[in-house]
């Protein structure tokens, strides 16, 4: 993806919110539209909140110090992955969002714009697809609710036919590597 193309897209989106569902193939790419995504954030005087693993949250922690300023960096939150989507023990949708709920509300209540980067992961669940497709839905009520910027990126090769065509009708968009589109007619 080109920086005109992210970076146009989130200036559009705004005001509504966007709740983008990013289907990702590669690890460079995936940090490069990651740190657009953080650096047109950051431009935007957003809270930009980092839900990423501990294995690729380095290397996109490594690139930001070159693309913001140093008194910026207190502008992104950055939360690991597990913890996050386990923070209840299992992938349980509804204490996910109540946990995120508490992490956006102080944003919220003070009327600091947001945008969200979530990288979901799993193990290999057996009703995990029936989980997440819950959770998905449910956090596209509160992205439109609170009218933020939210991505939730997915590796794809980790995603079956039936849990991408669940992903493209609880997202209003859909972005891979290179392009992104929106998800409705």
């Amino acid at each position: 993806m080109d920086k005109h193309t992210i970076v146009e897209f989130t200036k559009s989106n705004l005001q509504d919110g966007a709740h983008i569902f990013y289907s990702f193939d590669t690890p460079e790419k995936y940090i490069e539209n990651a740190l657009l995504f953080i650096e047109k954030g950051i431009k935007e005087e957003e809270r930009v909140i980092i839900i990423e693993n501990a294995r690729l949250f380095p290397l996109i922690q490594k690139k930001i110090s070159s693309i913001i300023k140093l008194n910026d960096s207190d502008k992104i939150h950055r939360i690991n992955n597990y913890d996050f989507y386990y923070s209840s023990g299992d992938f349980h949708p509804t204490s996910i969002n109540k946990y995120f709920a508490t992490i956006v509300s102080p944003y919220v209540e003070n009327n600091i714009p947001i945008r969200t980067w979530a990288h979901v992961e799993w193990g290999d669940h057996q009703e995990i697809f029936r989980k997440i497709e819950e959770f998905e839905t449910e956090a596209h009520i509160n992205v439109s609710e609170k009218k933020s910027i939210s991505v939730c990126a997915y590796e794809s090769d980790r995603i079956t036919p039936e849990l991408k065509n669940s992903l493209m009708k609880s997202h209003g968009y859909y972005l891979t590597d290179n392009d992104i589109n929106s998800t409705t007619p």
